[in-house]
């Protein structure tokens, strides 16, 4: 964002909306002084700023789907497991299974998610 001259906090301070692509425009609120303004957008950045949207969109719906899945196989490991086998467990049993459980979903989730960061980028 350097070509268009705009200061860190204005970068911070961006939005989708203030990225006017058909015109190669971006949108500064409340620049230096409280104003706002219009500044140049380079094709190079506005390919770098798809990409980044993009990728923030995909890593927020994944994010959400691995949660879902998380409390789908939590549910299924202390619900559904224990009644079908008739296995009695205890306080103490459960949390040491959840620790192991957890440990080895999160590792399978981690390397998932890496996988599909790799996939999305150049």
């Amino acid at each position: 964002m350097y070509s268009s001259g705009l200061r860190i906090s204005e970068v911070f301070n961006l939005l989708g909306s203030d990225i006017d692509s058909s015109n190669m425009l971006i949108r500064v609120h409340g620049g230096k002084g409280g104003k706002d303004r219009f500044t140049i957008l380079g094709r190079e950045n506005l390919l770098m700023l798809r990409r980044f949207f993009l990728l923030e969109t995909a890593v927020l719906v994944f994010l959400v789907l691995m949660l879902m899945v998380i409390l789908a196989v939590a549910s299924w490991m202390f619900r559904i497991i224990p009644a079908e086998t008739g296995i009695v467990l205890s306080v103490r049993e459960v949390s040491n299974l959840s620790g192991f459980r957890l440990k080895f979903l999160s590792f399978y989730l981690f390397l998932i998610f890496m996988w599909f960061l790799l996939c999305l980028t150049d």
